[in-house]
């Protein structure tokens, strides 16, 4: 048809064949299979590019370290941090984080580790609802360590005794972790969970134009970024399979692994 095709997006291709079928009052040439395996063709042309997302938590990190231990810190701050904090190193969701139940039996928490129960979270097994236990480990940075983090904060909440019905099935109760900043006697949404991750991850040095990913997704791409096996992620993540985490939460395709050294030793 004499115009060039380099650079053609779907959208421009969509609107040249529109333009074309105008221009005509008898439309049977374009019922043709020609016609339509070359716009196929043109749509075709687009290239996919793999995930390469680099994220730098440095500024992050700094933030934290900044504002000094976390006994000094204001209720809205401290949450903000444990919440960032679990969302990154658990791999939890908002709303994970909304269901731990801190009444269940399973709940504990020493120096080194926290195993924090989440009662009914997205995930099913076999169709069944279930209560999935996610295990965090401590840092050897105070300022950085989630454990010391869960530590004061539930020390401040030590006074504030809830039950809470759970939203997908009103006739369980639990008692949730993460309360209103202002009155810790009040639960709060996994939206207003949310607000409180992004308030941190808003400090990440991003590319320009670059979507803020979410804390679970963060949490596993760096870590495999510093040498973490992915058999290791999907389990720590309660992902299904490595597919479901390759396609929807990492965000580099890239490893820390040098081939060239493995090829050529």
């Amino acid at each position: 048809m004499g115009v060039s095709t380099h650079n053609w997006t779907a959208a421009t291709v969509e609107n040249y064949k529109a333009a074309i079928m105008h221009m005509y009052d008898d439309k049977t040439p374009f019922e043709d299979n020609d016609f339509h395996r070359f716009f196929r063709v043109l749509r075709q042309r687009d290239v996919k590019h793999l995930k390469e997302l680099n994220i730098d938590l440095q500024p992050v990190i700094t933030h934290f370290r900044d504002m000094g231990p976390n006994n000094g810190l204001t209720n809205t701050v401290l949450t903000q941090k444990l919440c960032w904090l679990l969302g990154t190193c658990g791999f939890m969701r908002p709303n994970d984080i909304r269901c731990i139940d801190l009444s269940d039996k399973k709940f504990h928490l020493d120096t080194v580790v926290c195993i924090l129960p989440v009662l009914l979270p997205k995930e099913t097994r076999q169709g069944r609802r279930i209560c999935k236990c996610v295990t965090i480990k401590s840092h050897d940075d105070p300022l950085l360590c989630p454990i010391q983090a869960i530590t004061e904060y539930l020390h401040r909440i030590r006074d504030s005794e809830i039950m809470v019905k759970h939203d997908k099935d009103n006739t369980i109760r639990y008692r949730p972790l993460i309360r209103d900043v202002r009155d810790l006697r009040i639960a709060v949404s996994s939206e207003r969970i949310s607000k409180h991750i992004s308030t941190i991850s808003r400090m990440l040095s991003l590319p320009e134009n670059t979507r803020i990913p979410k804390a679970r997704a963060i949490g596993p791409t760096e870590a495999i970024k510093n040498g973490a096996r992915v058999e290791d992620i999907v389990v720590h993540g309660n992902w299904s399979s490595s597919i479901m985490f390759d396609n929807f939460y990492r965000l580099n395709a890239a490893t820390t692994t040098n081939f060239t050294t493995l090829v050529l030793s």
